[in-house]
């Protein structure tokens, strides 16, 4: 029964996908620190998930490195609706790598750590820390700034991270990109990010730029000690005081054997959220309808998810008033 469902559930949904491949995840602006190192290819091509190896970028100022760890100041964080999230202080952790198949550039994020609440993070990989981070800046009667950063990570599995950074503020340059990134835990699953930022590279050791006057990394613990044992080459830091994003994840989220084993309340929830369809003004006309056509046939797609809570004992009585939303109904919201 649930192979039926799932494709009669992925054939209701092909139209939308012209329409709709994506949809809103979360808002946020931040405060980051981007540095990038170069270490061992061999320790790095272990962290990436098979089908995808380590591709370093061959110019611009992190030319030739192979690590990025991203410091990350949350000022803002927002739903699709708009409505507040708790911001918290991240490390994440990636490599810049490319799909072996198609040779598609991407982003792979294989650790990080964020607040206990938060865990494993949106990828997955992220693991339990109390996070720091003191910030200040100066600026003299010449308008030059200095900028100085603390940063420190006490990780739950014993793992410590300090970084200590003072440079003078050059002028930003303003940007946009929408970079993919993908999850090393699960490797199908990925995040399209489209941001606006105004980054200001202080070193990189491809464009000889060095406006930093103090920099120390201290990294201990089982997921930092094997990547920075002495070995590991500073390429570039990038202080980005604007960077303003929208996060976006596939509209249609894949169905696969572990979807199968799921229990019935999360797979039904699972395939109602599958389907996003932009409301019609045929569907308005038949939104406070009965269900069902009398032949006993669902008159719209998302109404498939319905027949199975149906066919499981659900009631059926009472008449959807809201937008055709399958996890909205409630045989499904009382899962």
């Amino acid at each position: 029964m649930r192979n039926l469902v799932i494709a009669l559930l992925m054939l209701a949904a092909s139209p939308a996908l012209a329409q709709d491949k994506e949809k809103l995840s979360a808002t946020d602006l931040t405060v980051r620190t981007a540095l990038t190192f170069k270490v061992s290819d061999a320790v790095v091509q272990k962290l990436l998930p098979a089908g995808f190896e380590v591709n370093s970028p061959t110019a611009g100022p992190s030319k030739g490195s192979n690590l990025n760890m991203t410091l990350i100041d949350y000022l803002m964080v927002q739903d699709p609706e708009g409505k507040p999230l708790p911001p918290r202080t991240t490390v994440a952790m990636s490599i810049p790598a490319k799909k072996t198949a198609s040779g598609e550039a991407v982003a792979v994020v294989f650790g990080g750590f964020i607040a206990q609440a938060a865990i494993p993070g949106p990828y997955f990989v992220f693991g339990s820390a109390k996070l720091a981070v003191d910030r200040r800046s100066h600026t003299d009667a010449d308008g030059k700034s200095i900028i100085d950063e603390t940063w420190e990570v006490m990780a739950d599995d014993g793992g410590a991270l300090e970084v200590q950074l003072q440079f003078v503020r050059g002028v930003p340059a303003r940007g946009k990109a929408e970079p993919k990134i993908h999850s090393a835990a699960k490797p199908e699953f990925y995040r399209i990010y489209r941001f606006e930022q105004a980054a200001d590279v202080v070193r990189s050791t491809a464009t000889g730029i060095d406006r930093v006057s103090k920099f120390s990394i201290k990294a201990t613990g089982p997921k930092l000690a094997p990547l920075f044992d002495g070995s590991e080459q500073l390429i570039s830091i990038t202080s980005i005081p604007f960077y303003s994003r929208s996060i976006y994840v596939p509209a249609i989220t894949p169905f696969g054997k572990e979807v199968m084993k799921l229990p019935r309340c999360q797979f039904l929830h699972l395939a109602a959220g599958a389907i996003a369809y932009p409301e019609t003004r045929h569907q308005k006309l038949l939104r406070n309808q009965r269900t069902f056509h009398r032949s006993g046939w669902a008159t719209r797609p998302w109404q498939l998810i319905r027949r199975v809570a149906h066919r499981k004992g659900a009631s059926m009585d009472k008449r959807f008033s809201g937008r055709h939303d399958g996890s909205k109904h409630p045989a499904i919201a009382r899962c």
